[in-house]
């Protein structure tokens, strides 16, 4: 095997955006404190055309002197409601305050440009969302670098930020590998993008997401067969037909009753352990190495075909799991409140679960309650 990289245009695309991303950070002109940015996906398994490049950002806790000088301003343009008024959007109101002074820290030419662009896409309800968690994290550098992200680095996908404590192997991504691309400590994108899309590296990241896939199908599909023998049970059991005065202490009650009597196992614990045990941290088991060379010629393409098939396994599994896990939770919820409804079990759940979509949608829902026993 050997380590020449010969990169197709949309790879070479691609990575020019990340040395421009790389400057900008190293220049302080994103929002946020990157000092790691992290990939995984097809891009790093060496996919000729890769839709986009999936990226973690590594962001410290303190913001740059720039960002703070931003926000001071912004802060300025929030606090007077005559700027919504005299403009139709925060940038324009935003130049205002940096041209008069208006009490606040003077920015430079290059400073305003670049403060601009950081604003431009964000219009007055964005600045004002209605949401309460929303509202109060308005000024998070994260949105705002998340923002300028789709229209300066098209297709750099920012999936997530990491704390610098935080440990990307663990961080429930549903991915067999994580590499580093960029760091203060380790600062040429190209040089170190260029080594991750060596075959060596190309191949050992492609039989990790295989190793990882393989893991992620044996456990949908225990959790799907819980889900499954849940439904069942439900089934069974009788509706609650008596006026109750508080319905979460009687569902707990009733729950208890029920699995005293092993009539139902714990349907709170299954629909949990659903949620909850299929975490990434739970069972990946460390980095997947082969044992013997393999020829990146004639072996990968099979291994490659066989990672994608399953890859599309794991993605119709998932969506098996979160529908079957939606009809447990609607016939726990009609078996422990008190219902007239004149709908035998399956067609509430039928009735609440299929409408509202295209047709192509609903068959492939049907399809998939059918595997649960709902028709």
């Amino acid at each position: 095997m050997t380590d020449a990289v010969l990169l197709s245009d949309r790879q070479q695309i691609l990575l020019g955006r990340l040395e421009d991303l790389a400057t900008a950070i190293v220049q302080q002109r994103l929002p946020a404190n990157v000092t790691e940015i992290l990939g995984f996906g097809s891009f790093f398994r060496g996919d000729a055309s890769p839709r986009d490049v999936d990226l973690l950002f590594r962001v410290a806790d303190e913001q740059t002197e720039k960002y703070q000088r931003f926000i001071h301003i912004l802060r300025a343009v929030r606090e007077d409601v005559n700027f919504q008024v005299r403009h139709d959007r925060p940038v324009d109101a935003f130049l205002e305050v940096c041209k008069s002074g208006h009490d606040v820290t003077p920015v430079d030419d290059d400073e305003r440009i670049l403060f601009s662009e950081w604003l431009a896409p964000y219009s007055w309800s964005m600045l004002f969302p209605a949401a309460i968690y929303a509202g109060a994290s308005w000024y998070d550098a994260a949105n705002f670098t998340r923002r300028l992200m789709l229209k300066r680095f098209p297709k750099l996908n920012i999936v997530s930020y990491l704390r610098l404590s935080d440990d990307a192997e663990n961080f429930g991504l549903r991915t067999g590998f994580v590499v580093s691309l960029w760091s203060n400590r380790s600062p040429a994108m190209r040089l170190n993008v260029l080594k991750l899309l060596s075959p060596v590296h190309t191949v050992e990241a492609t039989l990790k997401d295989l190793r990882h896939l393989d893991q992620q199908i044996h456990l949908l599909r225990l959790h799907i067969a819980e889900i499954r023998s849940l439904i069942g049970a439900l089934k069974t059991t009788r509706r609650n037909t008596s006026a109750i005065s508080n319905s979460h202490t009687w569902y707990r009650n009733w729950m208890k009753r029920r699995k005293k009597k092993a009539i139902l196992p714990s349907a709170y614990d299954t629909l949990i352990a659903a949620d909850w045990l299929l975490r990434d941290d739970d069972y990946v088991d460390g980095a997947f190495f082969p044992t013997e060379e393999i020829s990146y010629e004639s072996e990968m393409p099979s291994i490659i075909r066989n990672a994608a098939t399953k890859r599309r396994l794991v993605k119709e599994l998932w969506k098996q799991l979160e529908l079957g896990k939606d009809a447990a939770r609607l016939l726990i919820t009609l078996k422990s409140d008190v219902s007239d409804s004149p709908l035998t079990d399956y067609q509430y759940v039928l009735l609440e679960l299929l409408n509202g979509r295209s047709e192509k949608v609903l068959e492939e829902k049907r399809q998939i309650l059918r595997g649960f026993g709902i028709r």
